[in-house]
């Protein structure tokens, strides 16, 4: 009898140990397939749901953990999935049309500006191409889908189009002519564009014209020269000096500048691929662009300080050395919420009665100033971050700060109100926004 007992305790304990390592080897953790469908469990088994980095590739999962793939509509914004799950950004073709995806994945739709060429989207995010009409006017995009501007020639037949692409029908008989090769006005600012662009120092053109007053001639190239800096907002703070002369005889003239700028070539591509790289370890993937904003605001006043010296007035300045004056602050500003895809501008005017420079961004299609110099003052405290002059309306930042309002939108909106509006309409971001509000503590 105490031969059986024995049997059976050891038989008891071979059950409960057998259990055990059962138990541990069934806990998932990575990739699991069940049937069709992928899912993902941490190091606890426990399986993921919503927006996961696994790898260094953004994945999403429904509520259920199921791995998505293909189109999916995410917090208003569609996101495109490849067949294994991963997010896409940049260029895709699916299905036999072109999508542009933003750094965050979200798909794109209307104008964007892709790499200096303006392209345009349907509202399915299909890239076009050929004639386009668009609230009225006509446009023609290449076979790549980038925008077209001066003479083209489709099917036999010539057609120009203005420097912001519209068709001009009239163009053959339109007034300002002013002939550089036969070509309009526009066409020699597009010239002029070309070489500013590229940040070529010194330029030489030529240019016929019938008027034989040499001065109105260079005031005519002067303003055409002054509209092609100011079509690259970027560029035209970053030109210290420009030199102009002009020679030659009534009918053809050569017209030269002499151009410095303050950053190099390289440094600005140096800050293009920062700011890239910036944005793409600071924005992640499901962000609005109220968290946007906030990520790019807070990493600028953490990461600079201002330049007390008054020597460093770049964006390259602020990323290699950390430190410039307030142009510095918004050209870095500028281009972080450029490259995230919100519309933005550099607002120039005073501060505390002093020469300054700010930002005006564009969040869910209302305009705010956004003024980091002013919310990282001096000295500088590492890792302090303020709030005072984030998204503001035009009444509140005029309390210390004056600018042509006729060169901007206005901004009329109170961003602590749009946010306390959000949060009690029961958004699905309601906690974030709570988060937001709280930080500016206005």
């Amino acid at each position: 009898m105490k031969q059986n007992i024995k049997m059976l305790a050891m038989a008891v304990g071979l059950t409960v140990m057998g259990s055990t390592v059962a138990t541990y080897a069934s806990a998932d953790t990575g990739w699991k397939q069940t049937g069709s469908v992928w899912n993902y469990y941490n190091v606890n088994g426990a399986k993921q749901t919503g927006w996961q980095s696994i790898n260094g590739a953004w994945y999403y999962f429904n509520g259920s953990g199921a791995m998505q793939t293909g189109w999916q509509s995410i917090n208003g914004a569609w996101y495109y999935f490849n067949g294994s799950g991963a997010m896409q950004t940049d260029w895709q073709s699916i299905n036999g049309a072109w999508y542009y995806f933003n750094g965050s994945g979200a798909m794109q739709a209307d104008w964007q500006s892709i790499n200096g060429a303006w392209y345009y989207f349907n509202g399915s995010g299909a890239m076009q191409t050929g004639w386009q009409s668009i609230n009225g006017a006509w446009y023609y995009f290449s076979g790549s889908g980038a925008m077209q501007t001066g003479w083209i020639q489709d099917n036999g037949k010539k057609y120009y189009f203005e420097s912001n692409g519209v068709w001009n029908p009239n163009a053959a008989n339109a007034n300002n002519v002013s002939r550089p090769d036969g070509q309009l006005l526009d066409a020699f600012q597009n010239e002029i564009k070309k070489h500013i662009n590229n940040q070529e120092e010194n330029i030489t053109m030529t240019y016929k014209s019938k008027n034989s007053n040499i001065n109105e001639v260079m005031d005519t190239l002067v303003k055409e020269y002054d509209k092609a800096v100011e079509s690259n907002e970027y560029l035209n703070y970053n030109i210290a000096n420009t030199q102009y002369s002009i020679r030659g005889i009534p009918g053809n003239y050569t017209f030269t500048l002499k151009i410095t700028y303050r950053e190099s070539k390289e440094q600005t591509n140096y800050v293009k691929t920062q700011a890239k790289s910036i944005i793409n370890s600071i924005v992640q993937a499901g962000m609005d662009e109220h968290e946007k904003v906030k990520a790019i605001h807070d990493y600028v006043v953490k990461h600079v300080s201002y330049d007390t010296s008054f020597q460093a007035y770049t964006a390259y300045e602020a990323l290699a050395n950390r430190s410039a004056v307030c142009q510095g602050y918004a050209l870095l500003t500028y281009q972080l919420l450029k490259e995230a895809g919100i519309e933005n501008h550099i607002v120039t005017g005073t501060g505390n009665g002093q020469p300054h420079a700010w930002n005006q961004v564009k969040i869910e299609g209302k305009w705010y100033h956004l003024d980091t110099t002013f919310d990282d003052p001096i000295p500088d405290v590492q890792g302090r971050v303020t709030y005072s002059y984030y998204n503001l309306s035009d009444t509140q930042i005029a309390q210390d700060h004056q600018w042509d309002r006729n060169k901007f939108a206005a901004a009329t909106t109170n961003y602590t109100n749009e946010l306390a509006n959000k949060i009690q309409s029961g958004s699905s971001k309601s906690w974030k926004y709570q988060d937001i509000l709280k930080a500016i503590k206005r």
